[in-house]
């Protein structure tokens, strides 16, 4: 899905991803971007269950070495920096696509879009990961009025979107298909619940 999004990203627009880690999805956009610069915010000091548990981490070297076997070196720019550093030292064209990836808190969820959303473009699309953990779902729910309207989700993965062209993607036309009928079916449990009432 990253790569069928980051293709409909203009060329005069970015793409921003927020917790790259060790690159795999650095590389999914990267393979279907065509012209738009990428920007991989993050720290690489290691991911969420290495940080509970205390470890120093740096896994630069090997999200450098990885998009670098890829071939996609010459697309990327890292920040390797927080989410939000890396947003108030933003100097790249308006973004057509942000990924949002990182630390899994209800406030860094938020802050991430707050200090991001002055720097989008008039078309965006915005992809959560991990969206229906309790602290990423809280933290969406927070900026609901700062993003485009939600077309559906795919697997952890949350879409919203006012790009014409990302919206008749085949694989979002699926998620939008697939929220539709999700929300029949819990229409249908109601419903039922309400005859099962009255009886």
């Amino acid at each position: 899905m990253l790569w069928s999004v980051s293709g409909a990203v203009r060329s005069s627009s970015a793409v921003v991803e927020i917790g790259s880690y060790l690159g795999r999805s650095t590389v999914a956009i990267a393979s279907g971007v065509s012209g738009a610069p990428i920007y991989a915010v993050d720290p690489h000091t290691g991911d969420i269950t290495e940080a509970q548990r205390g470890e120093l981490v740096d896994t630069y070297s090997e999200f450098m070495h990885n998009i670098e076997a890829a071939g996609a070196l010459h697309k990327i720019t890292p920040m390797r920096m927080m989410s939000v550093s890396a947003a108030a030292q933003y100097s790249g064209p308006p973004i057509g696509f942000l990924f949002v990836d990182g630390w899994h808190s209800a406030d860094a969820v938020e802050e991430d879009i707050r200090n991001w959303q002055p720097y989008f473009a008039d078309e965006i699309t915005v992809i959560f990961d991990d969206w229906q953990e309790p602290e990423v779902s809280a933290g969406i729910t927070r900026v609901l009025s700062l993003l485009p309207h939600v077309v559906g989700s795919i697997g952890k993965d949350l879409i919203f979107t006012n790009s014409a062209e990302v919206k008749h993607l085949p694989i979002v036309k699926f998620a939008s298909r697939y929220a539709q009928v999700r929300q029949a079916s819990e229409k249908l449990r109601i419903a039922d619940d309400l005859l099962r009432a009255f009886r």
